[in-house]
């Protein structure tokens, strides 16, 4: 235990010693176009997903969920971080998948799961269905200009 404790450490030490004279550096790379970071951000994407199993699979990975993401983005939509989660889900999911025998349809009979899953649906759709009825129930232009009595008349 003590030898990670003192190489984390000592990484922050490195860190310190590297970051100190880097932090303009840095600063100076916000400064470039996004046009030129998309690419590069892109291209860095792919390469690292081929380099884990030199399969171009994981390329196709990386392209699917991009698109999901900024899908997410553009339309707001909540993101939940993955990271933390994705284990914990693909545990369940194959303790599942393993007492139903490998039809997880069957999962759909019992009431909680329903209920769950109907609760997952909302809290992804809420944003967008709740942003649709405030567009539809906003009074348009004319309207909003005219005075509380004289839309009452």
């Amino acid at each position: 235990m003590w030898g990670l404790l003192v190489s984390l450490f000592i990484g922050n030490v490195i860190m310190l010693v590297l970051n100190l004279p880097l932090a303009p550096v840095f600063a100076q790379l916000l400064r470039i176009p996004y046009a030129y970071l998309y690419p590069l951000i892109l291209f860095t994407s792919f390469v690292g997903a081929y380099a884990i199993d030199n399969n171009f699979s994981s390329g196709w990975l990386v392209l699917i969920f991009g698109v999901i993401g900024y899908g997410m983005k553009r339309f707001e939509l909540p993101l939940v971080v993955g990271v933390v989660i994705g284990a914990l889900f693909e545990k369940a999911l194959v303790q599942s998948s393993a007492l139903v025998h490998g039809n997880l349809w069957l999962v759909l009979t019992k009431p909680i799961a329903v209920v769950i899953l109907a609760l997952a649906v909302v809290l992804l759709a809420g944003p967008v269905l709740a942003r649709g009825v405030r567009s539809f129930f906003r009074p348009s232009a004319p309207e909003a200009s005219r005075t509380v009595e004289e839309r009452q008349v």
